[in-house]
């Protein structure tokens, strides 16, 4: 049971309300943890401003509230606040003993309180201690007697208020059922004047030696007949098969001798046609005596359901499989766009407090940063797009013929800056005159995502280096190798799966989020190629993929 089967919140508001501007305290409605449930009534600029405004006091503030909502059924917990300590005091909802709701009131002053020990509390949280005086001293100052005369009110009235909203809620459980029950016996009776006649179940009834004593239309038109006489008489072993007919005689006859109910499905097999499925209900017959005559029974076909049961298996592995990647995809987007911005806040800052003492190498090297944290967010969003539009479906090829040569010429240049900061040697050894038939863009990112992961686990002083070559006469592959830090056998296993926790930083700390891969084998396969990779840990990483050779 919770707060919100008994009540309705709008309406708990409306007497939170009532009741602080009845009384002058301030109110509020919590979960047992001291969580808010409603708004609050009347709160002061101390507790709603400044207390509740950092940290630490609206921590303590939660706190409070759950320890003086605490369940006590002898009366309020009245007692000063563990935050701020102005007298507060708190009356636990609980219906049948469970705890649903803490109903919290306070922030008065009485007499006698050490108001500079209060104001310690300002620099404990964290909070002007100006500030904090002159709210503090704006608390409305109210006897203590008559602070415990408004708890005991508030106890009384939540205790009957609970009590009331609880019988409604009975009386409309009662209420419910009443009518479901006669609904129900309403629509028994519409079906016991047309069941056996208009209900698409197999229904029927039979004696002690199970022989049909009566039958259903859908029933008698499924055995070939037309009229119920046809059918009287006859047994299970006229219909189906012994196999079948035997199984069903016998749960029969233990229905008989035993009075039980029996649900089951079945598999019925026929000799001059194919098998069906059906879900079947058998009980035993009884006359005015309660005396057992016989069995009744209710079959529903359920072969297609069967047959269903296969592809449901394989949507829910696929469904699983979506979720799993879009779990991956929310994972990157809220950890992997973090690092560029955060490079991007810094380095702003920087070029911000420092630009006057910085030499012409220092700015020029914050603006090589600057361009590299953006190369990377351009490329994680690029990716970011091409997976949202892949997985909704949106991507299709636009084939055209164009060299190879030259797209990988354009993804070298692009990546030279980043190859040239860590000394690395990229080679593009792919012939000029070797053309494929693809979609351009596709392949320009494939290439672009697969260089980049190269420079990116290549240490300093390495090379990368790209060759192709055709395989056939409507084929050519494309090999692009480094000799960098390599995968070990459970990342190569995992290489192209966005459901595989694979991503990992580069030899110089660079992001990774393990997304361009899958890219790359989704835009290959569209252009009906493969890509394959082979790697070792310590000596590098190949990457090889197959494209139609234009005619």
């Amino acid at each position: 049971m919770n707060i919100y089967e008994i009540f309705d919140i709008g309406y708990l508001q409306e007497l939170q309300d009532a009741f602080s501007d009845a009384t002058g305290v301030s109110s509020l409605i919590t979960s047992p943890d001291g969580n808010p449930l409603t708004r609050p009534s009347n709160f002061r600029v101390l507790c709603k401003e400044i207390i509740r405004d950092t940290p630490c006091g609206l921590t303590k503030c939660k706190i409070s509230d759950a320890e003086l909502g605490k369940q006590n059924l002898q009366g309020p917990i009245v007692k000063h606040c563990l935050s701020g300590g102005l007298l507060s005091a708190g009356v636990s909802i609980s219906v049948e003993g469970e705890h649903l709701a803490n109903w919290i009131i306070g922030q008065v002053r009485t007499d006698g309180l050490d108001i500079e020990k209060m104001l310690d509390y300002a620099d404990e949280i964290g909070a002007d201690r100006d500030r904090y005086r002159k709210a503090l001293m704006k608390i409305p100052v109210m006897k203590e007697k008559q602070f415990k005369s408004i708890a005991n009110m508030l106890f009384i009235f939540v205790n009957q208020l609970t009590t009331k909203e609880h019988s409604n809620l009975l009386l409309r459980e009662i209420q419910t059922k009443f009518e479901k029950n006669a609904e129900k016996l309403a629509l028994e009776q519409v079906l016991i004047n047309a069941l056996m006649e208009k209900h698409p179940d197999h229904i029927y009834f039979k004696d002690l030696e199970s022989r049909f004593i009566r039958s259903s239309r859908s029933q008698i038109k499924r055995f070939g007949f037309t009229d119920n006489f046809q059918v009287i008489g006859k047994t299970d072993f006229d219909f189906f098969s012994e196999e079948h007919a035997r199984q069903a005689f016998n749960d029969e006859q233990e229905i008989i001798h035993k009075g039980i109910t029996i649900s089951k499905e079945e598999r019925e097999t026929w000799p001059d046609k194919d098998d069906t499925w059906v879900s079947t209900t058998k009980a035993p017959l009884l006359n005015s005596k309660g005396e057992i005559i016989g069995t009744f029974g209710i079959s529903r076909d359920i072969t297609q359901k069967k047959k269903y049961d296969k592809l449901i298996k394989k949507q829910n592995k696929q469904l699983k499989k979506i979720n799993a990647q879009k779990d991956k995809l929310f994972s990157i987007i809220a950890h992997d766009l973090r690092s560029p911005f955060n490079s991007f806040l810094g380095l702003t800052e920087v070029l911000e407090k420092e630009i006057h003492i910085l030499t012409n190498e220092q700015v020029l090297e914050l603006v090589r940063n600057l361009k590299n944290s953006a190369s990377r967010l351009y490329i994680l969003l690029t990716n970011l797009l091409e997976w949202s539009k892949m997985q909704r479906g949106l991507i299709k090829p636009n084939f055209e013929s164009f060299p190879i040569f030259d797209v990988f010429d354009l993804c070298f240049m692009v990546t030279s800056d980043t190859a040239s900061q860590k000394n690395i040697k990229i080679e593009n050894r792919v012939p000029v005159g070797l053309n494929v038939k693809a979609d351009k863009n596709m392949i320009q990112i494939v290439i672009h995502n697969l260089l980049t992961n190269a420079l990116k686990f290549t240490p300093r002083g390495g090379s990368v280096s790209a060759f192709a070559s055709k395989t056939g006469k409507n084929s050519i592959s494309v090999t692009l190798t480094d000799n960098g830090i390599g995968m070990s056998p459970k990342l190569l296993e995992d290489a192209f799966s966005i459901d595989k926790k694979n991503s990992r930083p580069g030899t110089d700390n660079e992001p990774s989020s393990g997304l361009g891969l899958t890219i790359c084998k989704e835009f290959i396969e569209k252009n009906g190629g493969r890509i394959m990779v082979k790697s070792e840990e310590g000596k590098g990483t190949s990457f090889t993929f197959t494209l139609p050779a234009a005619d």
